[in-house]
């Protein structure tokens, strides 16, 4: 991904870079971990990846991209430049028959709400076989016996019972491998896990995360793991990507990253998140919320909440300064920090 930007749309204002030139890469086999607040564009980054894009709700809306879903008012997002390399092809430059192609067979994306992600009439067996009649055209015959195969590889109880049921028969633990057997079956290369266990609890949170591991390295898939939780993103991820107001403002080696954090937003959410494998210390939280896209602060958009701002921070946008192979920081003070 190359200086990617996506720009949301209203009447009033006008409209807002949700999405700030975010470039990264995700090796053949590597997990590259997106982790920030809410509202910092991460799901949107893993949508404009399959161009998914749709309509997010807001305030008010330009009558001419208006469009309305349950009586709310919504608008458009829509990715303004750069570019979304696979393989070596621009998914941007490609039409919308040839995206979906691409989409579900090389790429494919689990949910963050499995079981609202599904269609709540259709049993969860036609569901999961439903990519492989899409982009294989095999007979329902044969996809029966892949979808038993692959809801017995994510290890859901009684497969070949449960393939017959409606998705509200499942749990969320249970939805989340069924997501994942649909996300693998037409074998892709990319995976993009967006919060794919923060809707259950500790337990299963657990098994989810060995099983993406496991199959990762039964399928030599890349992924692009997407979570609010910078503890499991740090443990799953080979590099990360710590996203702030739209932007990455720190990305390196996982491991290097998580040791010496050069951002001051790294540092501080370092300084709110538990360390059990180390000495005891008291949790630091972190004054303030995000800026939403049409209130940010000119400057450094983190300068309202930062310990270290200087009066050069409400005015100048910081540039990414290369502090050690392959880690990179948005900061004007990075080399005094």
């Amino acid at each position: 991904m190359k200086n990617l930007c996506v720009n949301v749309y209203e009447s009033i204002r006008g409209s807002a870079r949700i999405v700030d030139d975010v470039s990264f890469a995700i090796g053949r086999g590597q997990v590259f971990g997106l982790t920030g607040e809410s509202a910092s564009g991460k799901t949107t980054i893993g949508l404009s990846i399959l161009r998914l894009l749709g309509n997010v709700q807001t305030e008010s809306c330009d009558p001419q991209r208006q469009v309305s879903w349950n009586g709310a008012t919504m608008s458009q997002r829509q990715i303004t430049g750069g570019k979304i390399l696979f393989n070596g092809l621009d998914l941007l430059s490609l039409s919308e028959e040839e995206m979906m192609q691409h989409r579900g067979r090389d790429i494919s994306m689990i949910f963050q709400n499995s079981i609202a992600a599904m269609h709540p009439l259709m049993t969860i067996g036609y569901q999961v076989g439903e990519p492989k009649e899409a982009h294989d055209k095999l007979k329902w015959e044969k996809i029966r016996e892949i979808v038993f195969s692959y809801l017995g590889r994510v290890e859901l109880p009684e497969a070949k019972l449960r393939y017959y049921h409606d998705p509200h028969c499942f749990s969320g633990g249970e939805g989340q491998r069924i997501m994942i057997a649909m996300a693998l079956i037409c074998g892709p290369s990319l995976l993009i896990a967006d919060e794919p266990t923060s809707s259950l609890d500790m337990t299963i949170q657990r098994q989810v995360l060995e099983l993406i591991k496991a199959l990762k390295r039964e399928f030599g898939l890349s992924v692009l793991y997407i979570s609010h939780d910078i503890g499991v993103v740090f443990e799953m991820s080979d590099h990360v990507g710590i996203m702030y107001a739209g932007r990455i403002v720190e990305c390196g080696n996982a491991r290097s990253v998580y040791q010496h954090p050069r951002h001051p937003y790294t540092i501080a959410l370092r300084a709110a998140y538990p360390d059990i494998h180390g000495p005891r210390r008291r949790l630091k939280g972190l004054r303030g919320t995000p800026p939403m896209p049409f209130d940010r602060p000119r400057g450094c958009s983190f300068h309202p909440r930062c310990d270290y701002a200087k009066p050069q921070c409400r005015e100048k946008r910081p540039r990414d300064v290369e502090v050690e192979s392959g880690h990179v920081v948005a900061c004007l003070r990075v080399n005094e920090i």
